[in-house]
């Protein structure tokens, strides 16, 4: 079973040779380590060709041009994909890691016994080396799958759409512990270029509307190390929330209108409302009170809630008083 892995990076070598090295100590050899280098500038550069030289063979460097601000996540990793010739294509962040050698054994095994198109498993979240006890995206399946009738020995079940639904319709996706056949990949149209945050969401929502035969193992494979909020250093604490929200509004958009699973689009129904209320909240905080408004009315979907008819008036309120 041949597996590629790509490595989106930009301006972070140190913290980008740590995540090869967790790639290399897999029982099972990758067939190849892709790293889609973002247009790295300054001293950073200079690291990222030195990198390429020592590791000839081991990894292979797909050097970006320049961009202000980098071409994005997306852009990155699709470019990774397109050079990649194995059946399967999986990612890790530049500044996360594996922290499970038999991760990509297990995961082989399981794609080739059940003829999956996608596979996902755990990660736990640290804050420097400290462990957060934090909930993310997939992890609480396990519990809710109990001992599921078609698990297979090694632990790993067959998932419908629904039980991914259930526990985790909208939680911020993460590819670390992602793996999709390539082939599924290019059909569903890879990552939004478009869209610079969440755009794992997008992804991960049209890869499991489309796949055939998806595979879950619950244990912990990868290390996500949560960004400090106090540092631009990525695209989660470089981008005003703000922005981030009108991205999230573009993912649920496009479930919606796009997607041909009714589960999926229900949720993105209902998340959506979720984001419109919260675009009206950081509006007001800012004092924009008729976009605020725009927002808030757009946002209160359902007749009964009360408390949300009652800050629409007061923002309507607010937006007459300041328009006077």
């Amino acid at each position: 079973m041949e597996i590629s892995v790509i490595i989106p990076s930009r301006n972070r070598a140190k913290l980008l040779t740590r995540a090869i090295d967790s790639v290399g100590a897999q029982n099972h050899q990758a067939s190849e380590v892709i790293v889609v280098n973002d247009g790295s500038d300054g001293d950073e550069a200079r690291l990222y060709a030195q990198m390429a030289a020592e590791r000839p063979g081991e990894v292979t460097f797909l050097d970006l041009e320049p961009s202000p601000r980098g071409h994005g996540p997306s852009y990155a990793i699709n470019r990774g994909v397109e050079h990649a010739s194995s059946e399967y294509v999986c990612f890790l962040d530049d500044d996360d890691c594996w922290i499970d050698p038999g991760h990509l054994a297990r995961a082989a095994d399981s794609l080739a016994a059940d003829e999956g198109d996608l596979y996902f498993s755990n990660q736990d979240a640290y804050s420097g080396e400290r462990r957060v006890a934090a909930d993310l995206w997939l992890n609480p399946l396990a519990s809710h799958l109990g001992k599921a009738s078609n698990e297979r020995e090694n632990g790993t079940s067959v998932l419908t759409v629904g039980d991914l639904m259930s526990v985790c319709s909208g939680r911020f996706a993460h590819l670390n512990n992602t793996i999709v056949r390539r082939e599924l990949y290019l059909v569903v149209g890879g990552m939004d270029e478009y869209i610079r945050y969440e755009c794992e969401w997008d992804l991960y929502l049209r890869l499991i509307a489309a796949a055939e035969t998806i595979l879950y193992n619950p244990i912990v494979v990868a290390r996500h190390n949560v960004p400090d909020p106090d540092l631009a250093v990525n695209v989660s604490t470089g981008m005003p929330p703000l922005q981030k929200f009108l991205f999230r509004s573009a993912v649920l958009d496009k479930a919606v209108m796009f997607s041909p699973d009714p589960l999926i689009r229900r949720m993105a129904m209902k998340h959506k409302t979720y984001t419109l209320k919260k675009i009206a909240e950081l509006l007001a905080n800012e004092k924009k009170f008729e976009q605020a408004l725009f927002y808030a009315r757009e946002g209160r979907i359902r007749p009964w809630d009360i408390k949300w008819r009652l800050y629409t008036a007061m923002i309507a309120s607010k937006a007459a008083s300041a328009g006077r």
